[in-house]
């Protein structure tokens, strides 16, 4: 969520340390889709997410090549609300 808002910058510049990390295989990150899930509940609650919004941020997230594969597919089936 820091990372999305990026209104924290320790967290945002630890966030893009973790995804270099990823991108360059020294590590893997894991979203579970709980985490999914709660990221779109707390910028959909409390940060009054649109649907739109919504939709542009976890897509930046999910498109990422480095995340595991069957994350991005069950992430895809919740923005599209089926």
């Amino acid at each position: 969520v820091r990372y999305i808002l990026q209104d924290n910058i320790t967290f945002v510049k630890l966030s893009e340390k973790y995804f270099s990390q990823a991108k360059d295989r020294k590590i893997k990150i894991v979203f579970l889709s709980e985490i999914i899930l709660e990221i779109e509940y707390v910028l959909r609650k409390v940060y009054k997410f649109s649907r739109k919004e919504l939709t542009k941020a976890l897509s930046t997230l999910l498109k990422t090549t480095y995340f595991v594969q069957y994350l991005r597919i069950i992430a895809i089936f919740i923005l599209k609300g089926t």
